[in-house]
Parts: C-alpha cells; sequence; structure tokens
C-alpha cells in the first residue's frame, strides 16, 4: 500500500482535497474509480479533462507513485489573455 493525495477544485472553490492509500502499481484511472469520482463528478469527461501530478499532465493509465498529488483539472472557460486584461483594469 502506498499513500497519495487527491485534489479536485471547483469554480466555487469547492471540490475535495484527500489523502488516501491505494495498492501498489494503481493507475490513476483505478484510484479515480475507486473513490468513486466519475459517480460523484459525471460532468468531468474523462476524454477531453485531463489529470496531473504535481502538475504535469498524465494519462489515465498512469501508474502512481508513493506521495503523488493526483490532481484533476477541470475546463477552462475564459482567454486566459482576457482575464488578464480585466485583472490589469480592475488594478487601475
Amino acid at each position: 500500500m502506498m499513500q497519495v493525495e487527491i485534489i479536485y477544485i471547483l469554480p466555487n472553490d469547492k471540490g475535495f482535497y484527500l489523502t488516501l492509500k491505494v495498492a501498489d502499481n494503481s493507475t490513476v484511472l483505478q484510484v479515480l474509480t475507486e473513490i468513486n469520482f466519475f459517480n460523484l463528478y459525471p460532468e468531468w469527461d474523462r476524454e477531453k479533462n485531463k489529470v496531473g501530478i504535481f502538475g504535469k499532465s498524465i494519462a489515465l493509465n498512469h501508474i502512481v507513485a508513493e506521495g503523488d498529488r493526483l490532481e484533476i483539472y477541470r475546463p477552462i472557460y475564459v482567454d486566459v489573455k482576457i482575464a488578464r486584461r480585466q485583472a490589469i483594469q480592475k488594478a487601475k
């Protein structure tokens, strides 16, 4: 058994952070299935959305390692350039 962290943040700052013990050689898909993620968040599309470990995008068949922080990404709906301009205008 090994310990991993799982993070999923929603736009309203809800979501979850949990630490979980999983079997050695578990894949990301197995971990997400074990925590019932796909039933809790059916809007998350495993074909389109991404997951990562410490900011690096990985595949669902990636084998997690002891101490990994599994980050579940949601789609970005705002163009980064537009958001940056809006932030600058607010600061003025």
